[in-house]
């Protein structure tokens, strides 16, 4: 972690199925399903570009 000029920088590794951060190390990882979720048009109307 660094901070500069009153902000705070931290490194994150984005690794292969894991997120590492200096204090953490916890795994990550892509869900593909078939269908989409019952929520998933409230989801995509509220993140539009």
């Amino acid at each position: 972690m660094i901070e500069l000029k009153n902000q705070i920088f931290i490194g994150i590794d984005h690794g292969y199925g894991n997120m590492k951060t200096l204090n953490f190390c916890f795994p990550t990882g892509v869900t593909a399903y078939s269908r989409l979720s019952q929520n998933a048009d409230i989801w995509l109307m509220s993140h539009r570009l």
